[in-house]
């Protein structure tokens, strides 16, 4: 990984490898919370529930 990174950066400039670190910084700093409430919520959502989400899932067989 790190020789990719030199690579790129010979190619298109330090400032380019500094850049894309901070938009994935910001991009982690956002969507790692967010997937964090959706899961919390989600469990929390399926505890409350129980089997209620699994009832009427099951095909019958005639």
């Amino acid at each position: 990984m790190l020789f990719w990174v030199l690579v790129y950066s010979v190619i298109w400039g330090s400032l380019a490898v500094l850049s894309g670190g901070v938009l994935i910084g910001f991009v982690l700093a956002v969507v790692v919370p967010v997937a964090i409430l959706a899961g919390v919520t989600g469990m929390y959502i399926r505890r409350q529930l129980g089997d209620g989400l699994s009832e009427g899932t099951e095909a019958t067989v005639s």
